[in-house]
């Protein structure tokens, strides 16, 4: 049977030493001088900066600012976002282009995600474990579900390899998808993050 192919971006789903994932989040900031549509499950990285000034509660400099993740090799990961803030009632259940927004953060570097694979080459199946991959970026959430399309590059542009920058290691296939089959194209893999803000050193793919 086919996987679905119905990507979601990043969904964490426990930690590396086995216990369940138990939900949370950082607050982070995202200014309305950013021009992108966000949506829950899209990899976002630090900019550097933070509120210039009291935004929901938050005095200035409390909420470092994030944008969308950039693709690619040696390209840094935060976290994904796992929720936004409503700013009113009537506020979008993503985060819409140029709102000022308070996003939260799965930031942990010792969680691990679940992703699909884009379809863009043949699946190799469990020859892909262990080994390291760079996203495919979305062409645009879902502003209906809130919910990311970023899928992870399984060769249409980059595709796995031991090399030590890419952006995520592929610990092995989702083990809770409900049609989850490796050696089709579409499979939901579960990775952690290689090049992750805060996490000290960089895997090495095997």
């Amino acid at each position: 049977m086919a996987n679905v192919n119905a990507p979601f971006g990043l969904r964490p789903v426990r930690y590396m030493n086995g216990a369940p994932y138990t939900g949370g989040g950082r607050a982070y900031y995202m200014p309305s001088t950013n021009g992108n549509n966000l949506f829950i499950g899209d990899p976002v990285k630090i900019t550097g900066t933070g509120n210039a000034a009291e935004f929901q509660g938050f005095a200035p400099g409390m909420l470092s600012t994030v944008a969308i993740a950039t693709v690619g090799a040696s390209n840094d990961v935060t976290g994904a976002i796992v929720g936004i803030q409503p700013v009113t009632r009537e506020s979008t259940i993503y985060r819409a282009a140029s709102t000022e927004m308070i996003v939260f953060v799965e930031d942990d570097p010792n969680v691990i995600f679940e992703i699909q694979d884009d379809g863009s080459a043949a699946a190799p199946g469990v020859g892909l474990v262990g080994l390291n991959a760079v996203f495919a970026a979305g062409s645009g959430g879902s502003t209906t579900t809130g919910r990311s399309s970023w899928q992870l590059d399984l060769g249409g542009v980059t595709p796995p390899a031991t090399t030590s920058t890419f952006q995520m290691t592929i610990i092995g296939a989702s083990r809770r998808a409900t049609v989850n089959d490796p050696t089709l194209v579409n499979a939901v893999w579960e990775v952690l993050l290689n090049r992750q803000t805060y996490k000290p050193a960089i895997s090495t793919g095997v």
